[in-house]
């Protein structure tokens, strides 16, 4: 007959409430101190991405809208915000 491990299969309740915890406030202070630098890193990135994989007619074009897009990405972020 297998032995049982002697710990519990699943988290404790007082576990996940701390790890919940935990990912909100990093959550909350990631989006109130880094969102202007944040979003346009992650427009950046996203253009990066479809470029990647949606193969662009000109690659040097591409590049060029890129970064004239991740431009408009933060303007319009930092008068919005």
């Amino acid at each position: 007959m297998p032995q049982l491990p002697q710990f519990p299969s699943v988290f404790p309740l007082w576990w996940i409430a701390g790890t919940a915890s935990v990912g909100a406030i990093l959550s909350f202070l990631v989006l109130r101190f880094a969102s202007k630098r944040l979003g346009l890193v992650v427009t950046y990135v996203f253009l990066g991405v479809y470029g990647a994989f949606g193969l662009p007619a000109s690659l040097s074009g591409w590049q060029r809208s890129r970064a004239a897009l991740a431009i408009v990405s933060f303007a319009v972020n930092v008068v919005t915000i």
